[in-house]
C-alpha cells in the first residue's frame, strides 16, 4: 500500500530509520541514502493545512530540526566511512546511533501532535 497523508509518510520514514538503526555499521552509510530520499521527497514538504495554527507551528519546528538532524547525520555517515582507526570509527558509529535516536523521537512526536484533535 502507498502513503497517501503525511503521517503515512512519516510511518514509512520511522520505519526507514529504525531498519536503519538496525543495520550492521558497515552497510549504514549506503542504506542512508534511501532513508534521505524518503526525507527529502516526503516528509519535509509536510502540508499542514489540516492542523490548527498551534500544532502546525510545532509540525513546521519540529521539521525543520529534523532537516537540521539529517544534514548532521549525512556528516556522520561520511565521518563514520572515512574512518581510520577502530577507536574512531566507535565514536563515530556512537554519534550515528545518537543522530538515529533524535530522529526516531522526533518522528514518534510529530506522529502524537498529527493525531491529536
Amino acid at each position: 500500500m502507498l502513503p497517501t497523508s503525511p503521517s503515512d509518510y512519516l510511518q514509512q520514514f520511522l520505519r526507514a530509520l529504525e531498519q536503519l538503526q538496525a543495520r550492521p555499521k558497515e552497510s549504514q552509510p549506503q542504506a542512508f541514502s534511501q532513508v534521505q530520499e524518503i526525507f527529502e521527497r516526503q516528509v519535509i514538504n509536510f502540508n499542514t493545512e489540516g492542523l490548527d495554527p498551534a500544532s502546525a507551528s510545532k509540525v513546521r519546528s519540529y521539521l525543520t530540526e529534523m532537516h537540521k538532524q539529517m544534514r548532521l547525520l549525512q556528516t556522520d555517515m561520511a565521518f563514520l566511512q572515512s574512518a581510520r582507526s577502530d577507536a574512531t570509527a566507535q565514536a563515530r558509529q556512537t554519534s550515528v546511533r545518537d543522530r538515529l535516536s533524535v530522529l526516531i523521537g522526533y518522528c514518534q512526536t510529530l506522529l502524537t501532535i498529527m493525531r491529536s484533535p
